[in-house]
């Protein structure tokens, strides 16, 4: 059995190296016949008809590349030509970029009489969703997932300390955490720390993060069935490859919303932490309100699709 790294060529690509062949050819054969092309009253020159071919079977040659084995430089390329393609969707551009502006708005709108903490918590979260938003845009979707999870868990611990104070004791648990780490010093096992937060009832946008929390962890995070399954293995001719990025731009467009989702759940949870210093603030408000406007329209072809569910082409 072989084991591959690929990326694919997809076939509207396909189509457009079989036209780049395409035009080459016909300039390589007016370059052999001299033929003449006149456009618009001005004549072309021949040196043209020289430079294009070079040029297209350039393009060809490295798009070729692409379906072949992965390198590291190839790797970092792909990232870079992803991101760039995808930083034009307003998913990205506009929507990612009204939340960014929401965190950096709401940095600045932590009272001075708030606890420290959850101004900590905000910039955790705000520098989560900024590499899961990267992380996205290059078509590596399941990598930001983990991400997005620590971000929810940001955001509950800061409700259950704004519900009870000594929930921040319970959490940090350092009698706890430091007989583990002697533990593992002495190569033992210690037992998880996981500590039981008092958290508010019949709280909807809690109840739709960790609903999420959920879905994440199984889909994403913990290396269950679930997330090995859902992998792109492709095996065909004795051998199993595996797709490092995601080829099919629906699935990147859910993953966007998906993220803007969470993190706006996020920013209302941090707005009750701050006993409502972020909507009471008509700039932020105003900044929300662009939110809802622009992703409504995005989020509608999207409704009927599997948020969490990666179909890769």
């Amino acid at each position: 059995m072989r084991w591959f790294k690929t990326m694919t060529v997809k076939p509207l690509t396909l189509m457009t190296i079989g036209l780049f062949v395409l035009v080459a050819l016909l300039h390589a054969l007016r370059f052999i016949f001299g033929w003449e092309v006149i456009i618009n009253g001005t004549n072309i020159p021949m040196w043209i008809s020289v430079v294009i071919p070079g040029g297209l079977a350039i393009l060809i040659w490295l798009e070729c590349r692409r379906g072949k084995r992965l390198s590291f430089e190839d790797y970092v390329d792909a990232q870079r030509a992803n991101l760039a393609s995808n930083s034009r969707l307003p998913h990205l551009s506009v929507l990612g970029g009204l939340t960014n502006k929401l965190y950096e708005h709401a940095i600045k709108l932590v009272p001075n009489n708030s606890s420290p903490l959850f101004g900590q918590l905000l910039l955790l979260c705000h520098k989560s969703f900024l590499s899961a938003l990267i992380l996205i845009g290059q078509a590596q979707p399941d990598d930001a997932d983990p991400i997005s999870r620590r971000a929810i868990e940001a955001a509950r611990l800061a409700l259950a300390v704004k519900s009870n104070p000594e929930n921040a004791v319970k959490w940090a648990a350092y009698e706890k955490r430091m007989e583990g780490w002697q533990a593992r010093a002495t190569s033992e096992h210690p037992p998880p720390v996981s500590p039981k937060l008092e958290l508010p009832r019949s709280h909807p946008i809690l109840a739709e993060l960790q609903k999420q929390l959920g879905t994440l962890s199984d889909t994403s995070v913990h290396f269950a069935p679930e997330y090995f399954g859902s992998r792109s293995w492709i095996r065909s001719e004795g051998r199993i490859q595996r797709r490092y990025f995601t080829s099919d731009q629906r699935t990147i467009e859910c993953h966007f919303m998906t993220l803007v989702g969470i993190h706006a759940n996020v920013l209302r949870i941090f707005d009750e932490c701050l006993d409502g210093a972020l909507f009471s603030n008509q700039d932020w408000k105003d900044l929300w309100q662009q939110l809802e406007v622009q992703g409504r329209p995005l989020a509608e072809p999207l409704k009927s699709a599997d948020l969490h569910t990666e179909a890769r082409a």
